[in-house]
């Protein structure tokens, strides 16, 4: 049987135009896996930032009331500490001082260097070490 002009003959994808789609698809997947842990890693970084200006804002309030600051996270009432998933959080207070120096460090993309926030009682923060 021939077939004339008109007539389509079998429809299907070829071997290159099915390499070509997943090399596409595959690009594309890496690209929005990078841009995913560059938010991911941004967002983490904003709780560091919220918790350690939250924490300053507790330590001023126990300034007033006892005259001192304090290292003991319990006692200035922070429920947000709790809830604190990325970032381990200690407040430092040298003797004989009035200052203090709260500390964020915590993991922020599963390797082995930590991120860290630093914050002092003059709403100072600075990223000491980028993860």
């Amino acid at each position: 049987m021939k077939r004339s002009k008109g007539i389509l003959r079998d429809q299907g994808f070829t071997f290159i135009e099915l390499t070509i789609v997943i090399a596409v698809v595959s690009i594309l997947s890496a690209l929005s896996i990078v841009v995913y842990t560059h938010f991911l890693k941004k967002a983490r970084r904003v709780e560091a930032h919220r918790v350690l200006s939250d924490l300053t804002k507790q330590e001023e309030a126990y300034y007033v009331a006892h005259d001192e600051y304090t290292d003991n996270l319990d006692s200035l009432g922070l429920p947000t500490l709790g809830n604190q998933k990325f970032y381990d959080i200690t407040i430092t207070v040298p003797a004989g001082s009035q200052s203090f120096l709260a500390t964020a460090r915590g993991n922020i993309d599963s390797d082995p260097v930590l991120d860290e926030w630093t914050i002092d009682k003059d709403k100072t923060i600075r990223h000491t070490v980028e993860d």
